[in-house]
């Protein structure tokens, strides 16, 4: 089998060749001792989801993180600025962000060391005051325009080397990232009316969207969607996700379901028991299913429980692979395939956000690298092992 048919098999909940690995190395890694063979392991075995070009995602505009369209943020029509405000040369500077749109401007201020200008903190996010939200929840919204031919040219480009999808905006999980997290908690608690206000025409906008994306491309898209780690405990309780998550999203959803497409989740945390409600929501996929201590997820009851619903990913504890022996690695492994692999429905991958296939590696030492390497190739090795179909444990 190659890569995609590897996936699609799991996906169908039917058993591959083998275990679908998923793993990438991280370009950064390239120069550390042992990562040659590595990133050759990873290239050659590593079915993956791989994310479509920035510019053929739908235009919603993402203000919750590093990357600033010009165009649109939180699924308003926009136009970005920035300038530095303040600067001490060899320390930090100020930069101002702006999206001025019909509703009025919206603004942030990052600040970024000197050191590694890349990296930065918030002063102020856009997405502020009460005024902020209303005036977002008064914006005129509508579906947003996708290249499908673009997007048809990338998947052939991927060709039988993976699954290509498109990043989709979650209307409450980009609010959460483009405010201050405190105040969207304490919005949720005295301002239900105000936030149902901007989260009904959001989602319908974004349901819209996935009805004429799928009546473009057709049956078989992949769309990507995130934050639920956000709207879960210890942030939000059951409660309030089924009031602000579970209508709209089910509702925002349902089109995708019509249309042929899928829907890949992301959430780090206590998942687990919302497990249910995102197969009511339609998720078709949820990763990285992280087990203590980083989230709750036991693999095998998510297995007994929702394997034939949605495909399972992940459930590595990643995030400790620059100290894991091989043989932890090994065993880490060996107990996820266990636990989930029989009858497909499963794909092996890192829990954590800090391992090799990240930026996050520039936080590790060297030796913390070279460890990194290491268990990477252990994971490769260990799930081509202990993933051959039939499963024998």
């Amino acid at each position: 089998m190659n890569h995609r048919e590897r996936i699609l098999s799991a996906w169908s909940f039917k058993e591959p060749d083998r275990v679908p690995i998923e793993i990438r190395i991280h370009p950064s890694m390239a120069e550390i001792p042992g990562a040659d063979k590595v990133i050759a392991l990873a290239e050659e075995h590593g079915s993956n989801f791989i994310m479509a070009p920035r510019e053929q995602f739908p235009r919603f505009g993402y203000a919750g993180g590093t990357n600033f369209p010009p165009d649109a943020m939180l699924g308003i029509t926009a136009s970005y600025s920035e300038e530095i405000i303040e600067e001490i040369p060899g320390e930090m500077k100020k930069v101002l962000r702006t999206y001025s749109s019909e509703v009025g401007d919206f603004t942030a201020i990052t600040v970024h060391p000197a050191a590694n200008p890349d990296d930065m903190h918030w002063e102020k996010k856009f997405i502020a005051t009460l005024e902020d939200l209303e005036r977002l929840a008064c914006a005129k919204r509508e579906a947003v325009a996708w290249d499908a031919e673009a997007f048809r040219r990338t998947d052939k480009s991927i060709g039988e080397a993976g699954m290509p999808y498109v990043d989709l905006f979650h209307p409450l999980g980009s609010l959460a990232r483009s405010s201050s997290l405190e105040e969207v908690y304490i919005w949720i608690m005295t301002e239900p009316e105000l936030l149902h206000k901007y989260l009904e025409p959001a989602n319908i906008q974004v349901a819209e969207s996935i009805k004429a994306m799928t009546a473009a491309y057709g049956p078989g898209l992949v769309l990507y969607t995130w934050a639920y780690e956000m709207l879960i405990p210890p942030w939000m309780g059951m409660a309030a996700f089924d009031e602000f998550v579970l209508p709209y999203d089910k509702a925002a959803c349902a089109p995708a379901r019509r249309g042929g497409a899928k829907i890949r989740a992301h959430s780090h945390g206590n998942i687990m028991d919302y497990l249910a409600r995102l197969a009511e929501i339609g998720i078709d996929n949820i990763e990285p299913l992280e087990p203590l201590p980083m989230g709750n997820v036991d693999l095998a009851e998510a297995k007994r429980m929702h394997g034939d619903k949605m495909l399972l990913t992940g459930n590595l504890t990643s995030e400790h692979f620059n100290a894991m022996s091989k043989d932890q690695v090994r065993e880490q492994v060996k107990n996820a395939i266990k636990s989930a692999a029989k009858g497909g429905g499963f794909t092996l991958a890192c829990s954590g956000g800090a391992f090799a296939g990240t930026n996050n590696v520039s936080i590790f030492s060297r030796d913390e690298k070279i460890n990194l390497i290491k268990s990477c190739g252990a994971m490769i090795e260990a799930g081509l092992e202990f993933g051959q179909y039939p499963i024998k444990f």
